[in-house]
């Protein structure tokens, strides 16, 4: 069956939970979304501008349609340069056209689509989640290539290495209400150092992520497509 038709129309509650059986519907909607997105600031930046009218209008409105599960447009409410909400405000506000809406919307699209930021954000450690349930216990690629977790843990574990290197900030994809990470042994390594730190409500033990949205073929900066 295609990721993106329900077996029948289906309530809010069943629709969610028909979703939630294959996370590849909500990344099909995504992807989707993220195309619509991009057509739609080529549109509104374009020489033309808004003298297309009807046509960017009907593509805004797809826009605000692409996402129906619930969890998906709370990440986007959450973590997607506030565009959810600004496609409504724009849509109503539609015959204002100098309304501080539609420039707002015009950088915020520009953030959603573009590459995180070099600068990376902290996340709490236990915070941090994984995108597959298994892994080889020696790095293959990186700065770590050749040693194995063991060897990185006892790293963090003694400060030879610290969170904040630029070799250990994680790319991670926020989905469903959680930073999932993409380099899978770095997180594991990060999240056994996390276990092993005393505890305090004063300073939590931190690592440090990029987010990046979740599309098919994914690329990064390193040219890896995930």
């Amino acid at each position: 069956m295609p990721y993106d038709v329900p077996p029948t129309p289906l309530a809010f509650d069943a629709l969610d939970r028909w979703y939630s059986q294959d996370p590849r519907r909500c990344q099909f909607d995504l992807n989707k979304y993220s195309k619509t997105l991009r057509q739609l600031h080529v549109l509104l930046t374009g020489p033309f501008g808004k003298k297309g009218g009807d046509h960017i209008r009907n593509i805004l409105k797809q826009a605000k349609s692409c996402l129906r599960c619930s969890k998906c447009r709370q990440d986007e409410f959450v973590r997607g340069s506030c565009v959810l909400s600004l496609l409504d405000e724009v849509d109503a506000r539609w015959e204002e056209p100098r309304h501080a809406s539609h420039l707002a919307l015009e950088r915020a699209l520009l953030s959603r689509l573009s590459p995180p930021p070099q600068e990376p954000e902290s996340l709490l450690i236990s915070r941090l989640r994984f995108t597959q349930g298994s892994h080889s216990k020696r790095f293959i690629h990186g700065a770590h290539a050749g040693k194995t977790i063991d060897w990185l843990v006892h790293e963090l574990q003694s400060g030879a290495i610290s969170t904040k290197h630029p070799s250990m900030v994680l790319n991670v994809l926020f989905f469903h209400g959680d930073h999932r990470s993409l380099n899978n042994r770095h997180a594991v390594s990060v999240v056994r150092y996390g276990e092993g730190v005393k505890p305090s409500i004063d300073h939590p033990p931190m690592c440090f992520v990029r987010t990046w949205p979740l599309v098919r073929q994914l690329r990064l900066d390193d040219g890896s497509c995930q």
